[in-house]
């Protein structure tokens, strides 16, 4: 059922590796931030899903002019897909430095500038791990391909919210050290809320929300900031790959 044989090939093996690590990043991002915005921040399902659809708007404008510059001249796919790439991971340290109190048009941009690299990523890297192969493998090639990329998705998916609660978690742990008396800080904002009527366990309970927030948040953008990383190891593996790829289904010697 599977041709374990096209791992043999350098160039297939390179750009299926980075195809699904690179969608196991990218769809990170997409899985993560979502429900970052409506547990934490308080976003609907109809303004997460606008906060996120931004990234898509430039993708969809790219994507014929990307495939236009591969049919008509030589490019390097391998310098594409690096700056794919780095834009994505660019895009990854962005979302990594907001906080919670950052406010929609903020987070539109970075997903915005997302959408740039997407088709510099997977229109070229389908040339890459299709280059060298005879016409018959093709099909098998597109097919196994097609299934590590869902399965870097599927991954993804269980990984990273796994990942996010997890740190989650062990920010709240860090957070919850200071709130003792020794801490000014924690010491001054319950006394500020004994003030308002908020006193004892009703400050506390308000308190614990506020640390929940941030720990969450602080939990998102490492998941974020992991993203980038992702990207930037990606781009030696990319080098390895070898000249020439030509198009998908036209192998050397045919």
């Amino acid at each position: 059922m599977i041709d374990l044989g096209l791992f043999k090939q350098r160039n297939f093996t390179i750009g299926v590796s980075a195809m699904s690590l690179g969608m196991l990043a990218f769809f990170a991002i997409n899985v993560v931030s979502p429900l970052w915005l409506q547990t934490t921040l308080g976003y609907t399902a109809s303004w997460s899903g606008l906060t996120s659809a931004w990234v898509g708007v430039l993708a969809f404008v790219l994507s014929p002019i990307v495939g236009a510059m591969l049919g008509k001249a030589h490019f390097d796919l391998r310098a594409l897909i690096t700056f794919s790439f780095m834009v994505m991971a660019g895009c990854s340290w962005w979302l990594s430095r907001f906080d919670a109190s950052a406010p929609y048009a903020a987070m539109v941009w970075p997903r915005l500038v997302l959408g740039i690299g997407i088709p510099f990523f997977f229109i070229p890297l389908n040339q890459i791990y299709l280059s060298g192969l005879p016409a018959e493998q093709i099909a098998s090639a597109s097919g196994l391909a097609n299934f590590f990329r869902t399965l870097g998705s599927s991954v993804s998916t269980a990984a990273t919210v796994t990942l996010w609660q997890h740190r989650t978690d062990f920010h709240h742990a860090a957070l919850t050290e200071y709130v003792s008396p020794g801490a000014p800080a924690a010491t001054q904002y319950l006394q500020q809320l004994d003030q308002i009527g908020l006193s004892g366990q009703r400050g506390l309970r308000l308190a614990d929300q506020l640390i929940n927030r941030e720990a969450s948040t602080l939990a998102v953008n490492d998941v974020f900031w992991l993203c980038a990383v992702i990207f930037v190891l990606l781009i030696p593996l990319l080098w390895l790959a070898r000249p020439p790829f030509g198009s998908a289904g036209g192998a050397v010697g045919h």
